[in-house]
């Protein structure tokens, strides 16, 4: 962790037995996730959590879910209240290497070359974008607009309006 007002790392936190693949954050908890094939649970510098995961590459926060993307296609909801995977989406072909949560939507991006949208709740995949000719490493949202970058070198940005 590193302080903001110095940038200076505050602490280390050491647990996984491989390399970190992702990162995701709340009001609560610090959540990693490695190619060890788990999800750790941060609270305070402590681990306080371990969930079995298999090969995670994207995680999400939206509200008390944790959102994971993982191979073959498929991303995993946790919930936080009970710590258990409580759905499961698919739809991908390729592995999911991003994700990203904003009004009331879930984004992922795959290698694929697509960038899915999800209704938060239903879980209903709503619309898929395509464009990219490469894997989509990066999904952002801010507003009416999604911004997607990929492998291609390219960095799209789309309208939800439209």
């Amino acid at each position: 962790m590193w302080s903001v007002g110095t940038w200076s790392c505050e602490r280390v936190l050491e647990g996984h037995t491989w390399y970190v693949t992702s990162l995701a954050i709340n009001d609560r908890f610090l959540f990693s996730s490695s190619d060890d094939q788990t999800i750790r649970v941060w609270r305070r510098g402590k681990c306080q959590r371990v969930l079995p995961s298999g090969y995670v590459l994207s995680l999400a926060v939206s509200g008390e879910l944790l959102i994971s993307g993982v191979t073959r296609g498929v991303i995993r909801v946790w919930s936080l209240a009970t710590w258990g995977c409580v759905r499961q989406l698919s739809g991908h072909t390729g592995w999911v290497r991003s994700l990203a949560v904003g009004a009331g939507l879930l984004f992922s991006g795959s290698d694929d070359k697509s960038v899915r949208l999800w209704r938060l709740g239903t879980w209903e995949c709503i619309r898929v974008l395509e464009g990219h000719s490469s894997s989509v490493t990066a999904v952002a949202v801010m507003g009416e607009r999604i911004f997607s970058g990929s492998m291609d070198k390219a960095v799209r940005v789309w309208d939800r309006v439209a």
